[in-house]
């Protein structure tokens, strides 16, 4: 989230590739630089453009109580981290938070306006990093925080994972760091950063999986809730499951909910709604003559193309094969 030029009057920005004489303040090597100057203070942005990741560090010094407007650019997967002061932020459509020293939050993002506030003189630095969608695909499957992002509903939405703000552990802090102080030239830094945004992803994430565990066990009453869930999962595989609904159908924040579902049942929601059709759609398929066409309706899926591609992903072979055994 970042300081918005457009929408903050009085403000004098330049743009250049060096930084102010006498700066002393962290390099992002190879970054583009945009000094601005209000009469609250400067900000200085430095903003780094890969193709599977953005860095963007900015440099808040003020001299009175500031707000300013911003604007979050859209991410598949973003990390806000304060490395200097208490921040206040506000993103339209996703609300609050409050970010101390060492503490950062996660979302999924589309372009978003939204406020930045600071409570009093000083300086302030804070650590934006947005991955790819093809990074994140490689930590998918071992994060359950993650899995919202497999669903239809991150095609549309933007929210706030967890919707609280979270310690970044001395780990990811010394990632941050190392990012900030690269001791290497601009060619190479890109290609230290290119292992070092992942190193830092795989460590918010632990730190919010840890943060998620200690909210708590299931109640008896969710225990239930969440196999009558299931059952109706199996029972209805037609049927879509958007987890934002379902939480609050279940009285849930959606971090338990998926949490709580795959320490019930092995599996993560998705998973387990994935294999509910394709064992239901494999029965089908050997027990009756429907087509395959019709199948791919019953088990919930508008276009037989995607339903074949699921169905050879999961069992290795097409739906052809099981009418030719049943056939044999």
């Amino acid at each position: 989230m970042h300081f918005n030029s457009e929408e903050n009057r009085n403000a004098i920005i330049s743009s250049s590739q060096n930084l102010p004489e006498k700066f002393r303040g962290a390099l992002l090597k190879g970054a583009n630089i945009e000094f601005t100057s209000t009469p609250a203070g400067t900000i200085l942005i430095q903003y780094a453009h890969h193709p599977t990741f953005d860095i963007r560090y900015q440099l808040f010094e003020l001299n009175e109580k500031s707000k300013f407007n911003s604007v979050q650019d859209p991410g598949f997967l973003i990390s806000i981290l304060s490395l200097r002061n208490k921040i206040r932020g506000f993103i339209k459509g996703m609300g609050k938070f409050d970010l101390r020293p060492g503490q950062f939050i996660l979302l999924h993002c589309l372009h978003k306006p939204g406020v930045l506030e600071f409570e009093k003189a000083n300086t302030y630095e804070t650590l934006e990093i947005s991955w790819s969608e093809k990074i994140i695909d490689e930590a998918l499957s071992h994060f359950p925080i993650l899995d919202i992002l497999k669903s239809n509903d991150s095609k549309s939405n933007y929210f706030l994972f967890g919707g609280n703000s979270r310690p970044a552990g001395s780990a990811a802090l010394d990632i941050a760091h190392s990012i900030l102080h690269s001791k290497y030239d601009k060619k190479l830094s890109a290609l230290y950063f290119e292992h070092k945004v992942r190193e830092y992803l795989i460590e918010l994430l632990v730190q919010s999986d840890k943060q998620i565990i200690l909210q708590g066990n299931l109640t008896n009453a969710e225990r239930v809730r969440i196999n009558e869930l299931a059952e109706e999962m199996i029972l209805h595989p037609e049927k879509k499951f958007p987890i934002r609904d379902i939480a609050r159908e279940l009285g849930m924040n959606e971090m338990k909910l998926k949490m709580g579902f795959k320490k019930e049942k092995g599996q993560g929601i998705f998973e387990f709604q994935l294999a509910s059709r394709m064992k239901e759609a494999h029965r089908l398929l050997l027990e009756t003559d429907l087509t395959t066409k019709a199948i791919a309706a019953k088990v919930g899926y508008q276009l037989t193309t995607s339903f074949i591609t699921k169905f050879r992903e999961f069992f290795g072979y097409p739906p052809s094969q099981v009418s030719k055994m049943r056939n044999d």
